[in-house]
């Protein structure tokens, strides 16, 4: 998420582009976990400036 605010991709590009294979094994990623923590991250990083 970092790379994508950095390059000012919208959120819907960069969570497509991320590769979350990583992570696909935890309960809580089928529910879209991920990408709620992954929204979250981004508008603090946003509001940090970064």
């Amino acid at each position: 998420m970092g790379q994508a605010r950095q390059h000012i991709l919208p959120f819907e590009d960069a969570h497509k582009a991320t590769d979350w294979s990583a992570f696909e094994h935890m309960s809580m990623f089928v529910l879209l976990a991920n990408r709620m923590n992954a929204y979250n991250t981004n508008l603090l990083m946003e509001q940090e400036g970064i």
